[in-house]
């Protein structure tokens, strides 16, 4: 589904002129069977997801309950790294209560016990993509010992639905894809822990990504 930029949703009949799609086309979602997946916006537009895919999203939730199945969604958490190393920071310098602090890794810093200890510092190698000290790379056994903790600080950002800012004026508004279907109805259900591993996303979200259910 694509939503070109000269097509008027409310007319009759809906046209356009001789441009190509891929030059006009403001946002795209994709649907496979009851999934639905890919929210984006292109060029200028990027920052109004939301606004723009709704009417896509609208559409796309009848077409995948059209057999009875459970429509669902699945949402990049881009950001979530920097949202999380930005929390480390303000924690560890004392401002941890900066309304942009993840309660989750408030609780993960306050649990002193050999388990948690070993969870925050997995978390932080998640997230920075340095590894733990005595250790080569940000691999399996990481990813093993701060799943539970990854989980839930990217559940957290999934349901983010306000804008926080630090101290130096940087803006964390989760996932624009995730505020969509929350916003249309979608409930956060399970976090897939290596949605996504390409490594660039590796390094934006930790290859989390939000499923989320249309009640």
């Amino acid at each position: 589904m694509a939503l070109p930029a000269d097509i008027d949703l409310n007319a009759d009949v809906m046209t356009k002129d001789t441009k190509t799609l891929s030059e006009v086309r403001m946002a795209s979602l994709f649907r496979k069977r009851n999934i639905i997946f890919g929210a984006r916006a292109y060029g200028d537009k990027i920052g109004r997801i939301e606004s723009l895919c709704q009417p896509l999203l609208e559409k796309a939730r009848d077409d995948a309950s059209e057999f009875g199945d459970q429509p669902q969604a699945l949402a990049n958490l881009n950001g979530l790294c920097n949202w999380v190393r930005s929390s480390f920071e303000l924690i560890e310098s004392g401002k941890e209560d900066n309304d942009c602090t993840s309660e989750v890794l408030r609780r993960l810093n306050a649990d002193q016990s050999d388990e948690g200890k070993v969870t925050y510092e997995a978390v932080r190698a998640i997230a920075t993509g340095i590894p733990r000290p005595g250790h080569s790379v940000v691999g399996v056994g990481t990813f093993r010992d701060g799943e539970s903790g990854w989980k839930m600080l990217a559940k957290e950002y999934a349901s983010n639905s306000h804008s926080t800012a630090t101290d130096d004026g940087t803006i964390f508004e989760g996932s624009n894809e995730a505020n969509l279907y929350r916003n249309g109805g979608g409930v956060v259900v399970k976090i897939e822990l290596l949605g996504n591993t390409s490594e660039a996303y590796l390094r934006d979200a930790g290859g989390a990504m939000a499923r989320f259910f249309f009640m």
